[in-house]
């Protein structure tokens, strides 16, 4: 079997985490993690089993070694990163949310057909055996037209300005960090609005700490979908 050299891009709590799953794949070695900080990257490498530290980005992707890159960094840095990664021909696995927005999803996309080089979004929800089973019973015929999808994502993280879910600088807000679930899920079930109406709660830096919003289809389906950090 072969095996594929990984690298962590970006040393934080989700790289560790990923990091702990990936060590399940019999056709994956853990081989190099990079951080700004050479220092931290040595002690990320050691604590998860890493072969190598890179104290630089491109050290990095110059590694000929390196198969697969992770990137684990806040959203505003992903389109950077993962074409620096695409241009070196490092495949990629960028963590959700891929980019802050369309436009520099389709510059990414637009590296990985240049280079020929794989792209994807990590974002588990549609391998989850209970997400499986609820698009099984979706497309039973018996059940008729989808009428309907309500979907919520909450969680009450501690506020810090200076950290990614509050600093706007890197990207912050529910919705991009949370509110991507209830939206994959609509999209999903329901294919595309022809309508979207949202109701943000935005705090004083400008970020949105909540949003409602109110999906609307030809067909007369509905989808009332929510994130929050409230």
């Amino acid at each position: 079997m072969k095996k594929y050299n990984w690298a962590i891009l970006g040393c934080g709590k989700i790289a560790g985490k990923f990091s702990s799953d990936l060590k399940l794949l019999k056709n994956a070695n853990l081989y190099a993690a990079a951080s700004r900080s050479l220092e931290r990257a040595k002690s990320f490498a050691e604590e998860h089993g890493y072969e190598k530290a890179y104290g630089s980005y491109l050290e990095l992707v110059q590694d000929p070694d390196v198969d697969v890159v992770y990137i684990a960094t806040p959203h505003s840095h992903h389109m950077e990163h993962s074409i620096l990664c695409l241009d070196h021909k490092k495949a990629v696995l960028c963590e959700k949310a891929l980019a802050l927005n369309a436009k520099e999803v389709e510059a990414m996309i637009e590296s990985s057909r240049k280079n020929k080089t794989f792209l994807m979004e990590a974002f588990w929800t549609i391998f989850q055996p209970k997400f499986k089973k609820v698009l099984e019973l979706a497309s039973d015929p018996e059940l008729g037209q989808l009428k309907f999808v309500k979907s919520d994502f909450m969680f009450n993280p501690e506020v810090d300005p200076d950290k990614r879910l509050y600093n706007i600088e890197l990207g912050a807000g529910s919705l991009l960090d949370i509110g991507i679930y209830p939206i994959f899920r609509s999209l999903v079930l329901l294919g595309k609005p022809t309508a979207i109406k949202t109701m943000p709660r935005l705090l004083n830096s400008g970020v949105e700490e909540s949003i409602f919003m109110l999906f609307d289809y030809e067909n007369g389906s509905m989808a009332a979908l929510t994130s929050s950090f409230a």
